[in-house]
């Protein structure tokens, strides 16, 4: 009876001891798997921290380089010199909504000055300084399509020729009623999104056949 009684004794003891070892062990398989899920996420956190701000940077530069370029592009600087007694003209198309913003200066002569007005494809003035001394400043917004005519008159001066130096841009046509500068920025932005969508897929399938 006493041997009965010592080896229940000694299978509750064992039991007991069974199960403190299995509760040890999930608590410690617990506690890893809490620490790896916190790594990944930590892991994952950064990357995309990483690769959000690779975009924005990727993303900052394509706009600020198309904004340059199309700058550039639209700017125009023309030195035009105008004989005595004589009318000179510049003509440039124009699409409708292009807004043109420009200077002159004029040299030549006692007054350094010339008469300057614009025209429309119509032939109406939409653009009259008058009699410019030694410079000024102009800007329109085209009423549609056609070509556009900056006129130097220096039909009042019977000896003196004039030169003037004139530097102007314009904003670039709408495409489909949008600037193309926002056009542009949004399509950068689009292939980035569908570059980096396709770069996690190619990752994931990469893990998955590791």
């Amino acid at each position: 009876m006493f041997k009965d009684f010592w080896c229940g004794h000694e299978l509750t003891f064992i039991s007991s001891s069974l199960k403190n070892n299995a509760s040890k062990n999930f608590l410690i398989y617990q506690q890893n798997v809490e620490i790896n899920v916190i790594n990944i996420l930590d892991v994952t956190y950064a990357q995309v921290r990483k690769m959000n701000r690779k975009i924005m940077l990727t993303t900052l530069s394509l706009c600020i380089f198309s904004i340059m370029i199309a700058t550039v592009l639209a700017e125009q600087v023309k030195v035009i010199n105008v004989n005595p007694m004589t009318t000179n003209t510049l003509t440039f198309n124009l699409d409708k909504t292009q807004k043109v913003t420009g200077s002159l200066s004029i040299s030549g002569g006692s007054g350094n000055d010339i008469n300057f007005w614009i025209t429309n494809p119509i032939g109406t003035t939409i653009v009259n300084l008058g009699r410019v001394t030694q410079g000024g400043q102009f800007e329109f917004t085209a009423d549609q399509n056609g070509a556009y005519t900056m006129h130097f008159d220096n039909s009042f001066s019977i000896f003196s020729a004039k030169i003037v130096n004139l530097s102007y841009d314009a904003t670039l046509p709408t495409v489909a009623g949008t600037d193309p500068i926002l056009l542009i920025v949004l399509v950068v932005v689009a292939l980035i999104i569908v570059a980096v969508i396709l770069s996690v897929r190619k990752k994931s399938k990469e893990k998955k056949i590791q």
